[in-house]
């Protein structure tokens, strides 16, 4: 299991995970890049890859999102082609989250709509207006809810209704500023913010599990793995074990032990490391895939239109223009 942040710094800094001999884990530093010349944002990956981009669908497809509004489909199977732009958003697209069938994908902007888009035909299919800003949007494991996160609340939306099903509001979270969720199962969802804690809490009963102190300053992302992905030596670990990985603005990155059959128990640190950095976004790679099943859904053929590459190539062209202006200017 490979461990990646993106920093201010500009660089990607891989740690690798290594059992010791005496059957405790550690995390040991694999690699560093400095291939950026801005801070990195946001990372991806997959069983095969890692990038600098947002969401992965299985290994095949790679949507990546900027701030001009539009939303690329890359085809990482044909030399990293540009198979099809999604254009709507007014402004720049902050999340974006893949349905499980991969026909469906939603994405939030700063331009405050909740936009579907119909991956089969290529095209918008609803616009939801929202009030706020938000931060990320993400279905649930199933993809029968899906969640939207403000600063200071989290709407967790039911598919058979359209509507929300429930409200989480930033009083259950210390009136700190949410940031991010995962859905640990349908029902239930972890969250952090501009806080050194981890919210776990469940939407239907409207409650929280638990609220643990994770770090000593704010965390910046986290990320769950299912310890049987890494590698055979993990098969014997009990189904209901998952691993919580955290990173925080101090610079830790860290590993927590969760057992889903018991919540509300303490989660127990396996292993940390501080990156010396200022971390602001995580992923983490393992050789074995999430759903191999998954692989054998046949992935619908998109296509960019003529129309769209020359404006690629245009944009392009202009960026090159500038930067070559820019240096002859310095």
């Amino acid at each position: 299991m490979e461990v990646v942040i993106g920093t201010y710094e500009e660089f990607l800094v891989g740690y690798q995970l290594i059992k010791k001999k005496s059957g405790n884990f550690t995390l040991k530093q694999s690699f560093t890049n400095h291939a950026h010349c801005g801070s990195i944002r946001s990372i991806a990956a997959t069983n095969k890859y890692f990038v600098s981009a947002l969401e992965f669908l299985r290994s095949a497809y790679l949507f990546s999102a900027s701030d001009d509004g539009n939303i690329c489909i890359w085809n990482t199977k044909k030399k990293w082609e540009c198979e099809k732009i999604l254009r709507g958003h007014k402004d720049s697209v902050s999340s974006l989250s893949i349905h499980s069938s991969g026909k469906l994908l939603l994405s939030v902007s700063k331009d405050k709509t909740l936009r579907t888009w119909n991956l089969i035909k290529g095209r918008c299919a609803y616009i939801v207006n929202l009030k706020n800003v938000a931060n990320q949007v993400i279905w649930s494991p199933s993809c029968i809810y899906f969640g939207v996160v403000f600063d200071n609340q989290i709407d967790i939306y039911d598919i058979a209704s359209g509507s929300v099903l429930h409200s989480i509001s930033k009083s259950t979270f210390d009136n700190k500023r949410f940031n991010k969720i995962i859905f640990l199962d349908d029902n239930i969802v972890t969250v952090c913010g501009d806080s050194n804690e981890i919210l776990i809490y469940d939407h239907k009963n409207k409650k929280t599990i638990i609220n643990f102190s994770a770090h000593e300053n704010r965390i910046k992302d986290f990320v769950y793995v299912d310890p049987k992905r890494i590698s055979s030596e993990a098969e014997t670990t009990e189904d209901s074990i998952r691993w919580l990985v955290t990173v925080s603005s101090d610079g830790w990155i860290k590993i927590w032990s969760l057992d889903i059959s018991n919540l509300s128990e303490e989660p127990k640190l396996v292993t940390s490391v501080n990156s010396t950095c200022r971390p602001t976004c995580l992923a983490v790679w393992t050789e074995k895939s999430v759903n191999n099943k998954s692989e054998e859904i046949v992935i619908p053929e998109l296509k960019i239109s003529n129309e769209d590459l020359e404006v690629c190539k245009a944009k392009l062209k202009e960026k090159k223009m500038k930067r070559t202006h820019d240096v002859a200017f310095q």
